[in-house]
């Protein structure tokens, strides 16, 4: 006996029973995605998924004094929160009830960063720290201190009182020679490491900025052009009223370069400041100024 069989057709999405698979695999598909998108936010609003402990301090070398942010950032009833971008995210508040997800309770140091989210990077960031506690910081400013190239020295041989030919540039600022005829100016804070004891500056003795005036360099004072003349604290600085300068800003004032900032953790080499640097629990951050070491860095931290 012979069966006659005939051929099977495939189906397509022209059959409803094959449509409806693809409906239900399309719809557990978005449903997985949507499930994954929103739980962090239902699933921790009433808890903190990261809570971590961060250390920053400001050293400043040339007084050798070190400074920590205030208490109160970013806090309930606390003086300085002027960034409120990230308070919330999808609606959902991101820190400690109340508080902002980068904060400080004490003046120890120590930055809360808290939040109700998995990973919210774009948050836990050095720049954004600073920009809700309302203070710049940049690869070349960090709260009031700014990288400067200072004002020019000049030895005045003719002492008449303004740069001619005779005179002699002892740092330019900024690598510029000022024109011919550019009026100097004095500052008596404005000294120099007599190394050869004949009374006057002569070239490559080091010109020394005696902020105290107590004629001895010392914590505070600040190397404006070094030399090749020997100097450590305690040094006698002596005076040479040919030492002028060029006035840049009308404060009648030497003003002293400021090399740019760096950053260091401890663990890795310096680096210079960004506000991208993230937030990692345990790291403990310095933040030097008047510091030299922006040297030892390639491109010296200079903006292009």
């Amino acid at each position: 006996m012979t069966r006659d069989f005939k051929e099977r057709k495939p189906r397509g999405l022209r059959d409803a029973r094959v449509r409806l698979a693809v409906a239900i695999i399309a719809l557990t598909i978005a449903g997985v995605f949507f499930f994954l998108e929103y739980l962090p936010s239902n699933q921790y609003s009433g808890g903190l998924v990261i809570d971590w402990r961060v250390k920053l301090h400001i050293l400043d070398v040339r007084y050798m004094t070190n400074s920590t942010p205030p208490a109160g950032i970013g806090v309930p009833g606390g003086r300085y929160w002027y960034n409120h971008t990230y308070d919330s995210v999808n609606g959902v508040w991101v820190g400690s009830p109340g508080y902002a997800p980068l904060n400080t309770r004490d003046d120890s140091g120590t930055i809360y960063v808290q939040s109700t989210h998995c990973c919210p990077a774009y948050i836990f960031t050095l720049g954004y720290f600073f920009s809700e506690w309302g203070k710049p910081l940049s690869k070349s400013c960090v709260l009031s201190y700014c990288t400067s190239p200072g004002e020019t020295i000049v030895y005045d041989n003719d002492s008449n009182g303004m740069y001619s030919t005779p005179d002699r540039v002892i740092y330019a600022a900024g690598n510029n020679i000022p024109p011919l005829g550019t009026l100097l100016s004095s500052d008596s804070n404005l000294k120099y490491v007599d190394s050869d004891g004949n009374s006057r500056w002569d070239p490559g003795e080091t010109v020394v900025y005696d902020s105290n005036s107590n004629g001895q360099y010392d914590a505070g004072d600040a190397i404006a052009q070094s030399g090749t003349s020997n100097i450590s604290l305690g040094s006698t600085l002596s005076s040479d009223p040919k030492i002028n300068y060029v006035e840049s800003n009308g404060d009648s004032t030497y003003d002293l370069r400021q090399p740019p900032p760096v950053m260091s953790d401890g663990k890795d080499p310096e680096r210079c400041v960004s506000p991208l640097i993230g937030l990692s629990n345990g790291y403990d951050w310095i933040i030097i100024t008047w510091s030299s070491l922006s040297s030892t860095i390639s491109g010296n931290c200079l903006l292009p």
